[in-house]
This record gives structure tokens, sequence and C-alpha cells, in this order.
């Protein structure tokens, strides 16, 4: 499996999704996702424990960029899909395992609720 790193603000980076308390008040989360190139799957804790019907409505809102790759994106196939059943965590998944496919993905998820979402 891949390793995350939470890095949202004002919180210290850490391998440690943010706790139900700090997830409350804090409406978007960042983490930075290291895939190795057989790396298919990270899961995005966010301990924000939505409403059951957030998922269907495609909440949270989901971004994402390469912030490095380990091989040129034209000469692989890589590409992520999201999985957003849980109210409680995004599954990050990676559809390559070719041999260059893996990098840093930079991955922001916004609550979808709120006046800040």
């Amino acid at each position: 499996m891949a390793s995350i790193l939470y890095t949202t603000p004002p919180y210290t980076p850490s391998a440690t999704a943010l706790t139900a308390a700090q997830a409350h008040n804090t409406p978007v989360q960042i983490a930075q996702i290291t895939f190795a190139d057989g790396d298919t799957q990270q899961n995005f804790t966010t301990n924000w424990g939505l409403p059951a019907s957030f998922p269907t409505w495609g909440l949270p809102f989901i971004q994402y960029y390469w912030l490095s790759q380990n091989a040129s994106p034209t000469s692989f196939g890589t590409a992520l899909t999201f999985g957003i059943t849980n109210t409680n965590s995004v599954a990050v998944n990676k559809t390559s395992i070719g041999v260059g496919s893996g990098g840093v993905v930079q991955v922001i998820l916004r609550r979808g609720d709120g006046p800040y979402a």
C-alpha cells in the first residue's frame, strides 16, 4: 500500500489522520500520497463523519495533481479513481502498476457543506 502524509494546515504534517475533534472544524483536508509503481490504493481518512447521503451526491469534493512522477506522463497510462462510499475516508486508487507509474500526488478534499466548503 502507498504511504500518506497528512499536510492540512495549521496542523503539523503527519502520517496520522486528524482526530474527529480536529476534523470537525476543518472543511478542507490535504494529503500527499506516495505511490510506488506496484501500489494500487491508499485510504485518505478524514474523520468527518459525513451524513450517509453525501457519497450519493459525490461529496466530498476531490481535487488532485501530481507533485512528481517516476516517468513522463506520456509514457504510461496512470490515472486515479476515487471511492467515496465511506463517510470517514476516501479511497485513492492508482490504475496502473507499470514501471514508472508511481509518484507523489497531492489530494485535496473539501467537505461540501457550510460556507467554506
